[in-house]
Protein backbone atom coordinates (compact mmCIF):
# COMPACT_ATOMS: atom_id res chain seq x y z
CA UNK A 1 0.00 0.00 0.00
CA UNK A 2 1.34 3.43 -0.96
CA UNK A 3 2.22 5.79 1.83
CA UNK A 4 2.46 9.59 1.99
CA UNK A 5 4.21 11.98 4.30
CA UNK A 6 0.86 13.12 5.59
CA UNK A 7 -0.20 9.61 6.60
CA UNK A 8 -0.83 9.29 10.27
CA UNK A 9 2.06 7.77 12.24
CA UNK A 10 1.14 4.83 14.43
CA UNK A 11 3.44 3.79 17.24
CA UNK A 12 3.31 0.17 18.37
CA UNK A 13 1.30 -0.26 21.51
CA UNK A 14 2.99 -1.80 24.54
CA UNK A 15 2.05 -5.44 24.61
CA UNK A 16 1.70 -7.32 27.87
CA UNK A 17 3.99 -10.27 28.46
CA UNK A 18 3.34 -13.62 30.06
CA UNK A 19 -0.10 -15.10 30.24
CA UNK A 20 -1.91 -11.81 29.68
CA UNK A 21 -3.75 -9.28 31.80
CA UNK A 22 -3.34 -11.05 35.19
CA UNK A 23 0.40 -10.63 34.93
CA UNK A 24 0.35 -7.42 36.99
CA UNK A 25 -1.11 -9.26 39.97
CA UNK A 26 1.43 -12.07 39.57
CA UNK A 27 4.35 -9.64 39.36
CA UNK A 28 3.10 -7.77 42.44
CA UNK A 29 2.86 -11.04 44.46
CA UNK A 30 6.31 -12.16 43.27
CA UNK A 31 7.81 -8.85 44.26
CA UNK A 32 6.37 -9.08 47.78
CA UNK A 33 7.58 -12.67 48.26
CA UNK A 34 10.95 -11.89 46.73
CA UNK A 35 11.46 -8.84 48.92
CA UNK A 36 10.78 -10.84 52.09
CA UNK A 37 12.87 -13.80 50.92
CA UNK A 38 15.77 -11.49 50.19
CA UNK A 39 15.80 -10.13 53.71
CA UNK A 40 15.68 -13.65 55.17
CA UNK A 41 18.51 -14.91 52.97
CA UNK A 42 20.69 -11.89 53.71
CA UNK A 43 20.22 -12.40 57.46
CA UNK A 44 20.96 -16.12 57.14
CA UNK A 45 24.04 -15.35 55.08
CA UNK A 46 25.40 -12.85 57.65
CA UNK A 47 24.79 -15.24 60.52
CA UNK A 48 25.32 -18.61 58.86
CA UNK A 49 28.59 -18.03 56.99
CA UNK A 50 30.69 -16.79 59.98
CA UNK A 51 29.12 -19.46 62.22
CA UNK A 52 29.88 -22.15 59.67
CA UNK A 53 33.49 -20.93 59.33
CA UNK A 54 33.88 -21.06 63.10
CA UNK A 55 32.49 -24.61 63.25
CA UNK A 56 34.86 -25.76 60.50
CA UNK A 57 37.87 -24.15 62.24
CA UNK A 58 36.95 -25.65 65.60
CA UNK A 59 36.41 -29.09 64.03
CA UNK A 60 39.81 -28.99 62.32
CA UNK A 61 41.51 -27.89 65.53
CA UNK A 62 39.67 -30.52 67.55
CA UNK A 63 40.55 -33.27 65.07
CA UNK A 64 44.20 -32.19 65.11
CA UNK A 65 44.33 -32.20 68.85
CA UNK A 66 42.57 -35.55 69.10
CA UNK A 67 44.92 -37.02 66.48
CA UNK A 68 48.00 -35.85 68.43
CA UNK A 69 46.59 -37.24 71.65
CA UNK A 70 45.84 -40.61 70.02
CA UNK A 71 49.32 -40.78 68.47
CA UNK A 72 50.93 -40.12 71.84
CA UNK A 73 48.76 -42.78 73.49
CA UNK A 74 49.59 -45.32 70.79
CA UNK A 75 53.30 -44.70 71.08
CA UNK A 76 53.12 -44.95 74.86
CA UNK A 77 51.15 -48.21 74.56
CA UNK A 78 53.66 -49.68 72.11
CA UNK A 79 56.57 -48.64 74.29
CA UNK A 80 54.77 -49.95 77.33
CA UNK A 81 54.23 -53.30 75.64
CA UNK A 82 57.80 -53.33 74.54
CA UNK A 83 59.03 -52.34 78.04
CA UNK A 84 56.91 -54.74 80.04
CA UNK A 85 57.24 -57.57 77.60
CA UNK A 86 60.96 -57.70 76.87
CA UNK A 87 60.68 -61.39 76.49
CA UNK A 88 57.98 -61.18 73.80
CA UNK A 89 58.92 -62.77 70.55
CA UNK A 90 59.05 -61.23 67.14
CA UNK A 91 55.62 -62.58 66.17
CA UNK A 92 53.93 -61.02 69.21
CA UNK A 93 55.61 -57.73 68.50
CA UNK A 94 54.34 -57.84 64.92
CA UNK A 95 50.80 -58.54 66.12
CA UNK A 96 50.98 -55.60 68.50
CA UNK A 97 52.21 -53.32 65.73
CA UNK A 98 49.48 -54.55 63.34
CA UNK A 99 46.81 -53.99 65.99
CA UNK A 100 48.07 -50.47 66.59
CA UNK A 101 48.17 -49.70 62.86
CA UNK A 102 44.65 -51.12 62.43
CA UNK A 103 43.36 -48.87 65.23
CA UNK A 104 45.06 -45.87 63.63
CA UNK A 105 43.49 -46.65 60.24
CA UNK A 106 40.02 -47.02 61.78
CA UNK A 107 40.49 -43.75 63.57
CA UNK A 108 41.56 -42.01 60.36
CA UNK A 109 38.58 -43.47 58.47
CA UNK A 110 36.27 -42.27 61.18
CA UNK A 111 37.77 -38.78 61.00
CA UNK A 112 37.52 -38.88 57.19
CA UNK A 113 33.80 -39.80 57.36
CA UNK A 114 33.24 -36.88 59.68
CA UNK A 115 35.10 -34.58 57.32
CA UNK A 116 33.04 -35.79 54.33
CA UNK A 117 29.86 -35.27 56.29
CA UNK A 118 31.01 -31.79 57.19
CA UNK A 119 31.83 -31.03 53.56
CA UNK A 120 28.41 -32.30 52.39
CA UNK A 121 26.65 -30.15 54.98
CA UNK A 122 28.72 -27.20 53.90
CA UNK A 123 27.88 -27.87 50.24
CA UNK A 124 24.18 -28.14 51.06
CA UNK A 125 24.25 -24.83 52.89
CA UNK A 126 26.08 -23.20 50.02
CA UNK A 127 23.49 -24.62 47.58
CA UNK A 128 20.66 -23.12 49.60
CA UNK A 129 22.47 -19.81 49.77
CA UNK A 130 23.08 -19.95 46.00
CA UNK A 131 19.39 -20.73 45.42
CA UNK A 132 18.44 -17.81 47.58
CA UNK A 133 20.81 -15.60 45.65
CA UNK A 134 19.23 -16.70 42.37
CA UNK A 135 15.73 -15.98 43.66
CA UNK A 136 16.80 -12.59 44.93
CA UNK A 137 18.53 -11.83 41.62
CA UNK A 138 15.40 -12.86 39.72
CA UNK A 139 13.28 -10.51 41.77
CA UNK A 140 15.78 -7.72 41.15
CA UNK A 141 15.62 -8.46 37.42
CA UNK A 142 11.81 -8.36 37.51
CA UNK A 143 11.91 -5.04 39.28
CA UNK A 144 14.32 -3.68 36.70
CA UNK A 145 12.18 -5.07 33.86
CA UNK A 146 9.08 -3.51 35.33
CA UNK A 147 10.88 -0.19 35.60
CA UNK A 148 12.06 -0.45 32.00
CA UNK A 149 8.49 -1.17 30.88
CA UNK A 150 7.15 1.79 32.76
CA UNK A 151 9.87 4.03 31.31
CA UNK A 152 9.13 2.70 27.82
CA UNK A 153 5.40 3.35 28.20
CA UNK A 154 6.09 6.84 29.47
CA UNK A 155 8.48 7.51 26.59
CA UNK A 156 6.01 6.15 24.02
CA UNK A 157 3.19 8.26 25.43
CA UNK A 158 5.42 11.31 25.48
CA UNK A 159 6.43 10.63 21.86
CA UNK A 160 2.79 10.29 20.82
CA UNK A 161 1.91 13.55 22.48
CA UNK A 162 4.83 15.31 20.82
CA UNK A 163 3.97 13.89 17.40
CA UNK A 164 0.31 14.86 17.80
CA UNK A 165 1.36 18.32 18.86
CA UNK A 166 3.76 18.67 15.92
CA UNK A 167 1.13 17.37 13.50
CA UNK A 168 -1.52 19.74 14.84
CA UNK A 169 0.87 22.67 14.69
CA UNK A 170 1.93 21.74 11.16
CA UNK A 171 -1.69 21.53 9.96
CA UNK A 172 -2.50 24.84 11.60
CA UNK A 173 0.56 26.52 10.14
CA UNK A 174 -0.18 25.06 6.69
CA UNK A 175 -3.76 26.28 6.86
CA UNK A 176 -2.63 29.73 7.97
CA UNK A 177 -0.03 29.78 5.20
CA UNK A 178 -2.64 28.88 2.57
CA UNK A 179 -4.96 31.59 3.85
CA UNK A 180 -2.11 34.08 3.89
CA UNK A 181 -1.12 33.19 0.32
CA UNK A 182 -4.70 33.47 -0.86
CA UNK A 183 -5.08 36.81 0.88
CA UNK A 184 -1.81 38.21 -0.45
CA UNK A 185 -2.17 36.66 -3.90
CA UNK A 186 -5.82 36.90 -5.02
CA UNK A 187 -4.88 35.12 -8.24
CA UNK A 188 -4.49 31.87 -6.24
CA UNK A 189 -8.08 32.08 -4.98
CA UNK A 190 -9.32 32.73 -8.50
CA UNK A 191 -7.37 29.76 -9.82
CA UNK A 192 -8.78 27.55 -7.12
CA UNK A 193 -12.36 28.55 -7.89
CA UNK A 194 -11.75 28.00 -11.58
CA UNK A 195 -10.22 24.55 -11.01
CA UNK A 196 -13.04 23.49 -8.69
CA UNK A 197 -15.57 24.54 -11.32
CA UNK A 198 -13.74 22.45 -13.91
CA UNK A 199 -13.69 19.45 -11.55
CA UNK A 200 -17.42 19.87 -10.96
CA UNK A 201 -18.04 19.89 -14.71
CA UNK A 202 -15.84 16.80 -15.12
CA UNK A 203 -17.71 14.94 -12.38
CA UNK A 204 -21.00 15.90 -14.05
CA UNK A 205 -19.83 14.46 -17.36
CA UNK A 206 -18.43 11.28 -15.79
CA UNK A 207 -20.33 10.73 -12.52
CA UNK A 208 -19.27 8.05 -10.09
CA UNK A 209 -22.74 6.49 -10.45
CA UNK A 210 -22.08 5.77 -14.15
CA UNK A 211 -21.31 2.11 -14.79
CA UNK A 212 -18.45 2.59 -17.23
CA UNK A 213 -17.99 -1.18 -17.46
CA UNK A 214 -21.08 -1.54 -19.58
CA UNK A 215 -20.52 -1.48 -23.31
CA UNK A 216 -20.94 2.04 -24.66
CA UNK A 217 -21.66 3.18 -28.21
CA UNK A 218 -18.63 3.67 -30.43
CA UNK A 219 -16.87 6.93 -31.10
CA UNK A 220 -18.61 9.62 -33.17
CA UNK A 221 -18.20 13.35 -33.71
CA UNK A 222 -20.19 14.25 -30.59
CA UNK A 223 -18.30 11.92 -28.28
CA UNK A 224 -14.96 12.93 -29.81
CA UNK A 225 -15.66 16.65 -29.22
CA UNK A 226 -16.66 15.83 -25.66
CA UNK A 227 -13.49 13.87 -25.04
CA UNK A 228 -11.26 16.53 -26.56
CA UNK A 229 -12.92 19.10 -24.32
CA UNK A 230 -12.06 16.88 -21.37
CA UNK A 231 -8.44 16.84 -22.52
CA UNK A 232 -8.33 20.63 -22.62
CA UNK A 233 -9.94 20.86 -19.18
CA UNK A 234 -7.41 18.33 -17.92
CA UNK A 235 -4.50 20.50 -19.07
CA UNK A 236 -5.90 23.51 -17.23
CA UNK A 237 -6.63 21.54 -14.07
CA UNK A 238 -3.41 19.60 -13.77
CA UNK A 239 -1.31 22.72 -14.35
CA UNK A 240 -2.38 24.30 -11.07
CA UNK A 241 -3.98 21.44 -9.12
CA UNK A 242 -0.94 20.71 -6.96
CA UNK A 243 -0.80 24.35 -5.86
CA UNK A 244 -4.42 25.21 -5.20
CA UNK A 245 -6.07 21.88 -4.29
CA UNK A 246 -6.12 20.01 -1.02
CA UNK A 247 -6.10 16.19 -0.74
CA UNK A 248 -9.89 15.88 -0.83
CA UNK A 249 -10.25 17.79 -4.08
CA UNK A 250 -7.18 16.12 -5.58
CA UNK A 251 -8.87 12.75 -4.94
CA UNK A 252 -12.02 13.89 -6.73
CA UNK A 253 -9.95 15.22 -9.62
CA UNK A 254 -7.91 12.05 -10.11
CA UNK A 255 -10.94 9.77 -9.89
CA UNK A 256 -12.90 11.88 -12.38
CA UNK A 257 -9.97 11.87 -14.80
CA UNK A 258 -9.54 8.11 -14.37
CA UNK A 259 -13.20 7.55 -15.23
CA UNK A 260 -12.99 9.91 -18.22
CA UNK A 261 -10.02 8.08 -19.72
CA UNK A 262 -11.64 4.72 -19.03
CA UNK A 263 -14.73 5.84 -20.98
CA UNK A 264 -12.45 7.13 -23.73
CA UNK A 265 -10.70 3.73 -23.80
CA UNK A 266 -14.01 1.86 -24.10
CA UNK A 267 -15.64 4.12 -26.68
CA UNK A 268 -12.54 4.81 -28.80
CA UNK A 269 -10.07 2.48 -30.45
CA UNK A 270 -9.13 0.92 -27.12
CA UNK A 271 -5.52 2.06 -27.25
CA UNK A 272 -3.30 1.27 -24.30
CA UNK A 273 -2.36 4.92 -23.75
CA UNK A 274 -5.94 5.77 -22.66
CA UNK A 275 -6.13 2.71 -20.40
CA UNK A 276 -2.67 3.42 -19.00
CA UNK A 277 -3.54 7.05 -18.24
CA UNK A 278 -6.76 5.98 -16.51
CA UNK A 279 -4.74 3.44 -14.49
CA UNK A 280 -2.13 6.07 -13.51
CA UNK A 281 -4.77 8.60 -12.47
CA UNK A 282 -6.35 5.96 -10.25
CA UNK A 283 -2.89 5.34 -8.79
CA UNK A 284 -2.50 9.08 -8.14
CA UNK A 285 -5.85 9.02 -6.35
CA UNK A 286 -4.53 6.26 -4.08
CA UNK A 287 -1.37 8.27 -3.37
CA UNK A 288 -3.39 11.32 -2.40
CA UNK A 289 -5.78 9.27 -0.21
CA UNK A 290 -4.37 5.80 0.60
CA UNK A 291 -7.38 4.91 2.75
CA UNK A 292 -10.02 5.58 0.12
CA UNK A 293 -11.77 2.37 -0.93
CA UNK A 294 -13.19 3.86 -4.15
CA UNK A 295 -9.68 4.72 -5.38
CA UNK A 296 -8.49 1.14 -4.86
CA UNK A 297 -11.63 -0.24 -6.52
CA UNK A 298 -11.25 2.08 -9.52
CA UNK A 299 -7.66 1.03 -10.07
CA UNK A 300 -8.56 -2.65 -9.80
CA UNK A 301 -11.48 -2.33 -12.23
CA UNK A 302 -9.35 -0.52 -14.81
CA UNK A 303 -6.83 -3.37 -14.72
CA UNK A 304 -9.68 -5.89 -15.00
CA UNK A 305 -11.23 -4.12 -18.01
CA UNK A 306 -7.85 -3.98 -19.74
CA UNK A 307 -7.49 -7.72 -19.09
CA UNK A 308 -10.92 -8.39 -20.63
CA UNK A 309 -9.98 -6.37 -23.71
CA UNK A 310 -7.08 -8.71 -24.54
CA UNK A 311 -7.64 -11.59 -26.93
CA UNK A 312 -7.45 -15.17 -25.73
CA UNK A 313 -3.79 -15.52 -26.67
CA UNK A 314 -2.91 -12.22 -25.04
CA UNK A 315 -4.63 -13.17 -21.79
CA UNK A 316 -2.14 -16.00 -21.37
CA UNK A 317 0.90 -13.73 -21.48
CA UNK A 318 2.67 -12.81 -18.27
CA UNK A 319 2.05 -9.09 -18.72
CA UNK A 320 -1.74 -9.43 -18.96
CA UNK A 321 -1.82 -12.05 -16.21
CA UNK A 322 0.00 -9.53 -13.99
CA UNK A 323 -2.86 -7.11 -14.65
CA UNK A 324 -5.37 -9.65 -13.33
CA UNK A 325 -3.26 -10.29 -10.22
CA UNK A 326 -2.89 -6.55 -9.69
CA UNK A 327 -6.66 -6.10 -9.98
CA UNK A 328 -7.22 -8.81 -7.36
CA UNK A 329 -4.77 -7.18 -4.92
CA UNK A 330 -6.37 -3.76 -5.37
CA UNK A 331 -9.91 -5.07 -4.85
CA UNK A 332 -8.86 -7.03 -1.75
CA UNK A 333 -7.35 -3.82 -0.37
CA UNK A 334 -10.60 -2.02 -1.19
CA UNK A 335 -12.59 -4.50 0.91
CA UNK A 336 -10.06 -4.27 3.75
CA UNK A 337 -10.65 -0.52 3.91
CA UNK A 338 -14.42 -0.77 3.45
CA UNK A 339 -15.94 -4.24 4.06
CA UNK A 340 -19.28 -2.90 2.79
CA UNK A 341 -18.07 -1.82 -0.66
CA UNK A 342 -20.54 -3.69 -2.88
CA UNK A 343 -18.57 -2.85 -6.03
CA UNK A 344 -15.49 -4.44 -4.51
CA UNK A 345 -17.36 -7.70 -3.91
CA UNK A 346 -18.87 -7.65 -7.40
CA UNK A 347 -15.58 -7.18 -9.25
CA UNK A 348 -13.54 -9.48 -7.01
CA UNK A 349 -16.10 -12.25 -7.63
CA UNK A 350 -15.64 -11.75 -11.38
CA UNK A 351 -11.86 -12.15 -11.00
CA UNK A 352 -12.27 -15.39 -9.05
CA UNK A 353 -14.63 -16.69 -11.72
CA UNK A 354 -12.03 -15.90 -14.39
CA UNK A 355 -9.45 -17.72 -12.25
CA UNK A 356 -11.72 -20.80 -12.40
CA UNK A 357 -12.44 -20.44 -8.70
CA UNK A 358 -16.23 -20.30 -9.05
CA UNK A 359 -16.92 -21.45 -5.49
CA UNK A 360 -15.12 -18.35 -4.15
CA UNK A 361 -17.04 -16.14 -6.59
CA UNK A 362 -20.31 -17.59 -5.27
CA UNK A 363 -19.18 -17.16 -1.65
CA UNK A 364 -18.23 -13.51 -2.19
CA UNK A 365 -21.52 -12.75 -3.94
CA UNK A 366 -23.55 -14.38 -1.17
CA UNK A 367 -21.54 -12.53 1.48
CA UNK A 368 -22.23 -9.24 -0.30
CA UNK A 369 -25.97 -9.95 -0.45
CA UNK A 370 -25.90 -10.66 3.29
CA UNK A 371 -24.69 -7.10 3.97
CA UNK A 372 -27.47 -5.15 2.24
CA UNK A 373 -28.54 -3.41 5.45
CA UNK A 374 -25.01 -1.96 5.84
CA UNK A 375 -24.42 -0.84 2.26
CA UNK A 376 -25.21 2.77 1.21
CA UNK A 377 -28.19 3.30 -1.06
CA UNK A 378 -26.02 4.83 -3.79
CA UNK A 379 -23.96 1.64 -4.01
CA UNK A 380 -27.07 -0.58 -3.92
CA UNK A 381 -28.62 1.28 -6.84
CA UNK A 382 -25.48 0.81 -8.91
CA UNK A 383 -24.33 -2.71 -8.06
CA UNK A 384 -27.17 -4.76 -6.51
CA UNK A 385 -28.77 -5.88 -9.82
CA UNK A 386 -25.33 -6.88 -11.17
CA UNK A 387 -24.32 -8.79 -8.03
CA UNK A 388 -27.59 -10.74 -7.88
CA UNK A 389 -27.79 -11.63 -11.58
CA UNK A 390 -24.09 -12.55 -11.67
CA UNK A 391 -24.62 -14.86 -8.69
CA UNK A 392 -27.45 -16.54 -10.59
CA UNK A 393 -25.08 -16.94 -13.55
CA UNK A 394 -22.38 -18.56 -11.38
CA UNK A 395 -25.02 -20.98 -10.10
CA UNK A 396 -26.09 -21.69 -13.69
CA UNK A 397 -22.51 -22.70 -14.50
CA UNK A 398 -22.58 -25.00 -11.50
CA UNK A 399 -25.80 -26.50 -12.85
CA UNK A 400 -24.16 -27.31 -16.19
CA UNK A 401 -21.24 -28.98 -14.43
CA UNK A 402 -23.42 -31.00 -12.02
CA UNK A 403 -24.22 -34.62 -12.78
CA UNK A 404 -26.68 -35.54 -10.02
CA UNK A 405 -30.35 -34.76 -10.58
CA UNK A 406 -30.90 -33.69 -6.96
CA UNK A 407 -28.01 -31.23 -7.19
CA UNK A 408 -29.33 -29.78 -10.44
CA UNK A 409 -32.80 -29.32 -8.94
CA UNK A 410 -31.31 -27.57 -5.90
CA UNK A 411 -29.25 -25.21 -8.09
CA UNK A 412 -32.28 -24.35 -10.24
CA UNK A 413 -34.26 -23.41 -7.16
CA UNK A 414 -31.36 -21.29 -5.87
CA UNK A 415 -31.13 -19.42 -9.20
CA UNK A 416 -34.81 -18.49 -9.21
CA UNK A 417 -34.73 -17.59 -5.49
CA UNK A 418 -31.75 -15.23 -5.95
CA UNK A 419 -33.41 -13.41 -8.83
CA UNK A 420 -36.78 -13.24 -7.07
CA UNK A 421 -35.31 -11.95 -3.79
CA UNK A 422 -33.39 -9.25 -5.65
CA UNK A 423 -36.54 -8.16 -7.50
CA UNK A 424 -38.54 -8.07 -4.26
CA UNK A 425 -35.86 -5.99 -2.53
CA UNK A 426 -35.69 -3.52 -5.41
CA UNK A 427 -39.46 -3.18 -5.48
CA UNK A 428 -40.32 -3.06 -1.78
CA UNK A 429 -37.18 -1.68 -0.08
CA UNK A 430 -34.87 0.20 -2.44
CA UNK A 431 -37.61 1.54 -4.75
CA UNK A 432 -35.09 2.86 -7.26
CA UNK A 433 -36.16 3.12 -10.90
CA UNK A 434 -32.52 3.12 -11.99
CA UNK A 435 -31.86 -0.16 -10.16
CA UNK A 436 -35.07 -1.69 -11.52
CA UNK A 437 -34.04 -0.84 -15.06
CA UNK A 438 -30.62 -2.37 -14.47
CA UNK A 439 -32.18 -5.56 -13.12
CA UNK A 440 -34.55 -5.92 -16.07
CA UNK A 441 -31.76 -5.25 -18.57
CA UNK A 442 -29.44 -7.82 -16.95
CA UNK A 443 -32.15 -10.49 -16.77
CA UNK A 444 -33.16 -10.06 -20.41
CA UNK A 445 -29.55 -10.17 -21.53
CA UNK A 446 -28.90 -13.48 -19.77
CA UNK A 447 -32.20 -14.97 -21.02
CA UNK A 448 -31.17 -14.53 -24.65
CA UNK A 449 -30.02 -17.47 -26.72
CA UNK A 450 -26.35 -16.79 -25.96
CA UNK A 451 -26.94 -15.57 -22.44
CA UNK A 452 -25.78 -17.34 -19.29
CA UNK A 453 -29.28 -18.71 -18.56
CA UNK A 454 -29.22 -20.77 -21.73
CA UNK A 455 -29.76 -24.50 -21.34
CA UNK A 456 -31.75 -24.24 -18.12
CA UNK A 457 -34.85 -26.41 -17.72
CA UNK A 458 -37.96 -25.00 -19.36
CA UNK A 459 -39.73 -24.46 -16.02
CA UNK A 460 -36.78 -22.52 -14.64
CA UNK A 461 -36.42 -20.49 -17.82
CA UNK A 462 -40.12 -19.61 -17.74
CA UNK A 463 -39.90 -18.50 -14.11
CA UNK A 464 -36.92 -16.24 -14.89
CA UNK A 465 -38.76 -14.76 -17.90
CA UNK A 466 -41.70 -13.92 -15.64
CA UNK A 467 -39.32 -12.19 -13.18
CA UNK A 468 -37.76 -10.18 -16.00
CA UNK A 469 -41.03 -9.21 -17.69
CA UNK A 470 -43.52 -8.80 -14.85
CA UNK A 471 -44.65 -5.20 -14.12
CA UNK A 472 -43.01 -3.74 -11.01
CA UNK A 473 -46.35 -2.70 -9.56
CA UNK A 474 -47.49 -6.34 -9.44
CA UNK A 475 -45.76 -8.35 -6.74
CA UNK A 476 -47.44 -11.68 -7.44
CA UNK A 477 -45.18 -14.01 -9.41
CA UNK A 478 -45.72 -17.72 -9.33
CA UNK A 479 -43.38 -19.76 -7.17
CA UNK A 480 -40.66 -21.92 -8.73
CA UNK A 481 -39.80 -25.21 -7.14
CA UNK A 482 -37.25 -26.52 -9.61
CA UNK A 483 -34.74 -24.48 -11.68
CA UNK A 484 -31.12 -23.85 -12.94
CA UNK A 485 -28.38 -20.92 -13.69
CA UNK A 486 -24.89 -19.49 -15.20
CA UNK A 487 -22.31 -16.45 -15.14
CA UNK A 488 -22.20 -13.04 -16.75
CA UNK A 489 -21.63 -9.37 -16.33
CA UNK A 490 -18.49 -7.33 -16.85
CA UNK A 491 -16.42 -5.32 -14.40
CA UNK A 492 -17.93 -2.12 -13.05
CA UNK A 493 -16.28 0.90 -11.52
Amino acid sequence: MLMTEAEEIHLPAEQPTGAGAPEGQSVSWDLKVGSRARRIFVILAWIGIPLFAGIVTYTVWLNGRGSAFIEASRDEMIMSNWRFNPSAGTSDLSKQIEASVHQAIERDEYLLDKLLLLVSVYSTILSFLALGTVIVSRQDAKEQLQKVREDTRALAEESRQRIDKIRTEAKTELKDLKEQIRAEFPIISQLQRHVLDLILELETKYPEEQNVAKRLPGSNWKTEVRQQQVLLDELQIVAVSVIVLDEEHLLKLYLALARSYLVRYQTGSQTDDDAARAYLYADYAIRSSPNNAEAWRTKGVIALIRFDAADEAGKKTGEIQDLLRSAKRDLIECLKIDPNDLGGYFNLAIIHDKDLNRSEAIRLSQEALGRLDKIPRKSLEKFLPDVSVNLACYLADEFRDASETAKKDELCKMIVDVCRECRTYLRDVLKSNKAKEGYTENMRRELKEKGDFRGLPEETHTALEELAGAPWSNGTIRSQQTATPQPAGGAAV
